[in-house]
């Protein structure tokens, strides 16, 4: 099973008073739609990190099926927002599709596509392909270790991705994401 973990702890500092999480979304809000896209795909558990604001955002979410964690720590960066929610999956979990807040636009069929393109190879880490930048959501086997000789990392509040060359010779052959 491939679990799903939306990381929505992050105060939106770059946003200037917005907070990404709660702008309006269509009918909805902006997590509205990144739960939505999650429930809808074939992931199995889902958790969503939260820090900032996490009373409000876990009571917008309350009946949504998905389970909460909570980073403390949430100011130290994304990493520290992966590492709470890994602490937290299921042991039938084979890997963990990482998302971020602030992608409303990523469908469950997106999703889905990422999880066939993961299922059919033999890598341990999917990174979307656009244009030929790497991107969110990623696939992380269970058994990568994330902070494990700098493999990916999350490099502070930017969250960009970086792969050394050891692990790009197992990555997936370049996945295409198409934006909606």
């Amino acid at each position: 099973m491939i679990s799903g973990i939306l990381l929505a702890a992050g105060e939106s500092s770059r946003m200037e008073g917005a907070f990404k999480p709660l702008l309006a979304w269509r009918s909805g809000t902006v997590i509205d739609a990144c739960v939505k896209s999650l429930r809808d795909s074939r992931l199995g558990q889902i958790i969503v990190v939260l820090g900032h604001r996490e009373a409000e955002i876990r009571s917008r979410l309350a009946g949504s099926g998905v389970e909460f964690a909570i980073n403390p720590d949430y100011k130290l960066g994304m990493l520290s927002s992966v590492k709470t929610a890994l602490s937290q999956i299921g042991p039938q979990t084979t890997a963990v599709l990482i998302a971020l807040v602030d992608q409303p636009m990523v469908t469950a069929e997106i999703i889905n596509q990422l999880i066939d393109a993961y299922e059919k190879g033999d890598k341990r880490v999917g990174l979307p392909t656009y244009e030929g930048r790497h991107g969110h959501p990623i696939i992380l086997s269970r058994d990568f270790e994330i902070g494990a000789a700098a493999e990916v990392s999350y490099s502070g509040r930017s969250g960009g991705v970086q792969v050394d060359q050891t692990e790009r010779r197992r990555l997936i052959p370049r996945l295409l994401v198409v934006v909606v």
